[in-house]
Parts: structure tokens; C-alpha cells; sequence
């Protein structure tokens, strides 16, 4: 009996050993967390490529408490419903821009299709000068150009096409940045191939995975 209970006393204390030692990890854990969350806040973190588009109280927050300052970006893409124009995302980033202080920089795009159209380029920099005086840092141009669209003519249109020549240069004289991705990575165009750091991202994505629409 006394083997039993002695058993059972020992039982009982490994397990509250246990438990403290948890609990103490556990804290150790959080603390350690706390102190990485400070340390990262401390060297004025900046993400220079975000797609918010929605209001998030826990994300504002977050923001406020790692002092974080992103580059927020708008983008233009007929495949996608919601990238087909600017608008509501432009609106979306603004709001967001303005509830962040300005932590979420506002990065603007404009809609290339139209760009054999006449008075393109005059439209295009009348809109951009819009954003710039609501506050947009930068333009972001898309891989539309140079991969999907095409002219009247039949060729694919590539970013440096003269028509974009005016754009760009009243972009530089508002000393505001180009942002541009302009290409995909090899493994876009190669067979599926777990090895591959891209394999997750194609896999989940499947409309961007040039293999598999030929």
C-alpha cells in the first residue's frame, strides 16, 4: 500500500514538475516572442510589397505595434475580376492608407489596353497626377505588358513600347518610383517539379502556371 501510494505521490509530482515546467516554457516562449516582436518593431520595419485591400482592425494594430511601413499596391489585370479596373481597389488602399497614417503607402497602376487608343498617354497622366496629389509614392506596371497583351497588329506589347514613353517620363519628373514585374521565373513554363522553390506557389495558383496553358 504504501508502495502504491508512494507510486501515486510521485505520479502526482512528475506530472505538477511537468505541468510547471510547461507553464514556465510557456512564458519563456512568450517572453523570448515578446522580445524578437520589440527588436523587429526597433529597426522600423518595411514591407515593400503588399496587396490590402480590406479594413482590419487586427492588422491595423499589428501595423501600429511593429511599426511597420509597407508599399501598398494597386494592379491592373483583365483575367482577374476584381484587377479589371482601378477602382474599388484604389479605394480600398486610400481608405487604408489613411487609417495607417500613412504607414501603408499608397501605390498606384493605370490600365495599359487602351494604349493605341488616342489621347492615351494624356488620360493615363491625368489620373496618375490625381493619385499623386492623394498621395501616391509609386506605379506599378504588370506583367500584361510583355506576356499577355498584345497590339492591333498582332505582336505582344512590351513595357519600353513608345506609347509608355510619356507615362514614364512625367512619373520621373514627380520623382515618384516605377514599381514593375515583368517576368516569371523559368520554372513558369517547365513541368511541375516538386524540387522547384516555385512548385507551391504555382500549384496553388494555377491561372498564373504558363505550362498549363499552352
Amino acid at each position: 500500500m504504501l508502495g502504491l501510494v508512494a507510486a501515486g505521490t510521485c505520479a502526482v509530482s512528475a506530472k505538477r514538475l511537468s505541468v510547471l515546467s510547461a507553464s514556465r516554457g510557456a512564458k519563456s516562449a512568450h517572453s523570448d516572442e515578446g522580445a524578437l516582436l520589440k527588436a523587429f518593431a526597433e529597426i522600423q520595419p518595411i514591407d515593400a510589397h503588399m496587396h490590402v485591400y480590406r479594413d482590419d482592425p487586427a492588422l491595423d494594430a499589428l501595423i501600429e505595434r511593429l511599426k511597420l511601413r509597407m508599399l501598398n499596391i494597386c494592379v491592373i489585370d483583365d483575367r482577374d475580376p476584381f484587377f479589371k479596373g482601378l477602382e474599388p481597389q484604389r479605394g480600398d488602399v486610400l481608405s487604408f492608407f489613411h487609417r495607417t497614417s500613412g504607414r501603408a503607402a499608397f501605390c498606384t497602376t493605370f490600365s495599359p489596353y487602351d494604349f493605341e487608343d488616342p489621347g492615351f498617354s494624356a488620360r493615363v497622366i491625368r489620373q496618375l497626377d490625381a493619385d499623386f496629389t492623394a498621395g501616391a509614392v509609386a506605379v506599378k506596371i504588370y506583367k500584361v505588358m510583355g506576356m499577355e497583351m498584345k497590339s492591333k497588329a498582332g505582336k505582344y506589347v512590351m513595357a519600353d513600347d513608345p506609347a509608355f514613353e510619356p507615362i514614364y517620363q512625367a512619373i520621373a519628373a514627380h520623382h515618384r518610383t516605377l514599381v514593375a514585374h515583368l517576368a516569371e521565373p523559368d520554372s513558369c513554363w517547365q513541368p511541375p517539379n516538386p524540387a522547384s522553390p516555385d512548385y507551391e506557389y504555382y500549384k496553388e495558383h494555377p491561372a498564373e502556371y504558363a505550362y498549363a496553358h499552352p
